[in-house]
């Protein structure tokens, strides 16, 4: 059922894109108007034939006419030039459909019925209903053409916004993965120091958290369930660091985990809580994360002990030489969700505490119902 109204629906969409179907119904309901109107002065077949041949001429010269208006008209594109253009058009398109109908029905019913046209205020008369309609026509004609011509700039500006937007994600995706890389070396290299006999394992959740990363690179979204994942692989590459003194608690509710999230979210903000954790809280740094839905909308809370340290968040990470960390995560936010987020950081005595609040996109919804 549903292919068939999905091919219904292209008909329908092809229909309406054709000029050739759109211009002859036009025509025709015309034709019926006109019948509907004039319908007592129609007693004869020659008056219906007369009075058919009338439209089906002006139908076909508006096929030459439209055909006129594409080679000339697009070298016409000031709104003044134009109006002027349509009208002495219109007059001389609507004087060939008055000539060539009058040819066709003096070819079916002779000359002599049609003499006192040819009288000069009886053809001013005759000539001012085509070019009327031709005029109107006219109208039409360039007012679905510009109207059509601003649909497509419209989808174009839209195709180039979701172009860019999908550059400025990847190029913010590929400056945590470096980022992280980059922090997660330096705790290898601080092992080796320690404990060489713990590096292996540490490799090991390296590995995995780097897999992730590569079985992800294409997609927007995970769910928080595979983000946590990820991040329990980071947090035990800094407990070999760390050790005793680094406790996570997760608080993860059910209905939360299936929620999707933009991909390598979370990682700037527990990294942050973890490097900066460790200059201002008291040993052991306790981290928390806690998500769960409310109202369908997914909140998330990861609190360090600790305080804030007071520097601009885009300077956050310079310590380390780069220029991730929390803005990013705000940048992402912001081209994901537009206005559909909060992004909140707590500052509290022995505590920070950032919150994120996401309502989920709508097509993820169409994506499941379909």
């Amino acid at each position: 059922m549903n292919k068939e109204i999905s091919w219904i629906t292209k008909k329908l969409s092809q229909l309406a894109n054709s000029f050739f179907a759109i211009n002859s119904l036009g025509w025709f309901g015309l034709f019926i108007f006109n019948v509907a109107t004039r319908y007592t002065y129609l007693e004869t077949i020659d008056d219906w034939l007369g009075f058919s041949s009338f439209y089906i001429v002006g139908c076909l010269v508006s096929f030459l006419l439209r055909i006129f208006y594409k080679i000339v008209a697009r070298k016409t594109e000031k709104l003044i030039n134009i109006g002027l253009f349509v009208f002495i058009t219109s007059f001389f398109f609507g004087n060939i459909w008055f000539y060539a109908d009058l040819a066709v029905s003096i070819g079916m019913f002779g000359f002599e019925r049609f003499q006192d046209i040819f009288q000069f205020p009886n053809l001013l008369l005759r000539t001012f209903l085509p070019w009327l309609i031709m005029l109107v026509w006219s109208s039409l004609y360039f007012i679905v053409r510009f109207w059509r011509q601003w649909v497509i700039e419209k989808n174009r500006a839209r195709d180039a916004e979701i172009l860019l937007q999908e550059s400025e994600l990847k190029l913010l995706r590929y400056q945590i993965n470096p980022h992280f890389l980059f922090n997660s070396l330096n705790s290898i290299r601080a092992l080796t120091l320690k404990d060489p006999s713990m590096v292996r394992g540490m490799v090991t959740e390296l590995s995995e958290f780097l897999k992730y990363s590569l079985l992800t690179k294409n997609n927007r979204e995970v769910s928080l369930e595979k983000e946590l994942e990820s991040i329990k692989h980071y947090i035990r590459i800094e407990k070999y660091r760390f050790d005793e003194n680094l406790l996570v608690e997760y608080d993860i509710d059910q209905f939360a985990e299936e929620y999707p999230v933009p991909v390598m979210l979370l990682h700037p903000i527990v990294d942050n809580a973890v490097k900066h954790g460790m200059k201002t809280s008291e040993m052991p740094l306790r981290i928390s994360i806690t998500a769960k839905v409310v109202n369908d909308e997914l909140r998330i809370e990861i609190a360090n002990s600790g305080k804030w340290l007071e520097s601009s968040i885009d300077q956050l990470e310079s310590s380390n030489g780069t220029n991730t960390g929390l803005e990013n995560v705000r940048k992402r936010l912001e081209n994901s969700y537009g206005k559909e987020y909060r992004f909140d950081i707590e500052k509290r005595v022995d505590e920070v505490v950032v919150k994120i609040q996401l309502k989920k996109h709508l097509e993820d919804e169409y994506e499941k119902e379909a």
